[in-house]
Protein backbone atom coordinates (compact mmCIF):
# COMPACT_ATOMS: atom_id res chain seq x y z
CA UNK A 1 0.00 0.00 0.00
CA UNK A 2 1.53 3.32 -1.16
CA UNK A 3 -0.02 6.86 -0.33
CA UNK A 4 0.90 9.71 -2.97
CA UNK A 5 0.26 12.99 -4.46
CA UNK A 6 1.70 13.00 -7.73
CA UNK A 7 3.53 10.50 -10.06
CA UNK A 8 7.28 11.29 -10.14
CA UNK A 9 10.10 9.64 -11.14
CA UNK A 10 10.89 7.98 -8.16
CA UNK A 11 7.89 6.94 -6.94
CA UNK A 12 7.34 5.44 -11.05
CA UNK A 13 10.28 3.13 -10.32
CA UNK A 14 8.81 2.08 -6.76
CA UNK A 15 5.48 1.66 -8.38
CA UNK A 16 6.68 -0.71 -11.51
CA UNK A 17 8.84 -2.68 -8.51
CA UNK A 18 6.26 -3.36 -6.72
CA UNK A 19 4.25 -4.52 -10.09
CA UNK A 20 6.43 -6.90 -10.67
CA UNK A 21 6.73 -8.63 -7.39
CA UNK A 22 2.87 -8.62 -7.04
CA UNK A 23 3.23 -10.35 -10.98
CA UNK A 24 5.88 -12.46 -9.34
CA UNK A 25 4.52 -13.93 -6.09
CA UNK A 26 0.75 -14.10 -7.63
CA UNK A 27 0.88 -17.74 -6.15
CA UNK A 28 0.64 -16.58 -3.13
CA UNK A 29 -2.27 -13.66 -3.68
CA UNK A 30 -0.20 -11.29 -3.11
CA UNK A 31 -2.14 -7.63 -3.78
CA UNK A 32 -0.11 -4.20 -3.74
CA UNK A 33 -2.14 -0.86 -4.47
CA UNK A 34 -1.32 2.82 -4.56
CA UNK A 35 -3.67 5.69 -3.86
CA UNK A 36 -3.18 9.21 -5.13
CA UNK A 37 -4.79 11.67 -2.65
CA UNK A 38 -5.35 14.55 -5.75
CA UNK A 39 -8.59 16.07 -6.61
CA UNK A 40 -7.28 17.11 -10.35
CA UNK A 41 -10.31 16.34 -12.23
CA UNK A 42 -7.80 14.78 -14.83
CA UNK A 43 -5.81 12.82 -12.83
CA UNK A 44 -7.29 9.43 -14.09
CA UNK A 45 -5.97 9.51 -17.48
CA UNK A 46 -2.98 10.46 -15.98
CA UNK A 47 -2.95 7.18 -14.42
CA UNK A 48 -4.25 5.70 -17.55
CA UNK A 49 -1.21 6.63 -19.32
CA UNK A 50 1.37 5.39 -16.46
CA UNK A 51 -0.48 2.09 -16.17
CA UNK A 52 0.14 1.99 -20.34
CA UNK A 53 3.31 3.24 -20.95
CA UNK A 54 4.93 1.79 -17.77
CA UNK A 55 3.19 -2.11 -18.75
CA UNK A 56 1.46 -2.37 -15.49
CA UNK A 57 0.13 -5.56 -14.72
CA UNK A 58 -1.38 -5.95 -12.01
CA UNK A 59 -0.94 -3.01 -9.45
CA UNK A 60 -4.20 -1.30 -8.24
CA UNK A 61 -4.33 2.53 -8.95
CA UNK A 62 -6.66 4.54 -7.10
CA UNK A 63 -7.55 8.01 -6.43
CA UNK A 64 -8.91 9.66 -3.09
CA UNK A 65 -9.34 13.38 -1.72
CA UNK A 66 -6.40 15.35 -1.13
CA UNK A 67 -7.01 15.40 2.43
CA UNK A 68 -7.60 11.71 2.74
CA UNK A 69 -10.03 9.14 4.00
CA UNK A 70 -10.42 10.12 7.33
CA UNK A 71 -11.17 13.80 6.45
CA UNK A 72 -13.30 13.11 3.27
CA UNK A 73 -15.61 10.54 5.26
CA UNK A 74 -16.48 12.30 8.29
CA UNK A 75 -19.69 10.29 9.17
CA UNK A 76 -19.52 6.87 6.84
CA UNK A 77 -17.66 6.73 3.30
CA UNK A 78 -18.95 7.30 0.09
CA UNK A 79 -19.86 4.90 -2.70
CA UNK A 80 -16.99 3.91 -4.82
CA UNK A 81 -16.89 4.23 -8.44
CA UNK A 82 -15.12 2.08 -10.52
CA UNK A 83 -13.38 3.35 -13.76
CA UNK A 84 -11.97 0.53 -15.70
CA UNK A 85 -8.69 0.42 -17.61
CA UNK A 86 -8.40 -1.51 -20.25
CA UNK A 87 -4.90 -3.29 -21.40
CA UNK A 88 -5.60 -5.17 -24.93
CA UNK A 89 -2.31 -5.95 -24.96
CA UNK A 90 -2.63 -8.52 -22.15
CA UNK A 91 -6.09 -8.61 -23.09
CA UNK A 92 -7.16 -8.01 -18.90
CA UNK A 93 -8.39 -5.26 -17.28
CA UNK A 94 -7.83 -3.35 -14.12
CA UNK A 95 -9.14 -0.73 -12.13
CA UNK A 96 -8.97 2.53 -11.10
CA UNK A 97 -10.61 3.50 -7.56
CA UNK A 98 -11.98 6.87 -7.00
CA UNK A 99 -14.27 7.98 -4.36
CA UNK A 100 -15.39 11.22 -6.12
Amino acid sequence: MIFAREVSDSLTSLVKKIDAATVKNKDCKMGSFVVFLNDDENFDKKLKDLAGKEELKKIALAIDNPAGPADAWPSSPPPIVWKPLIQPRVGQGDSIITSR
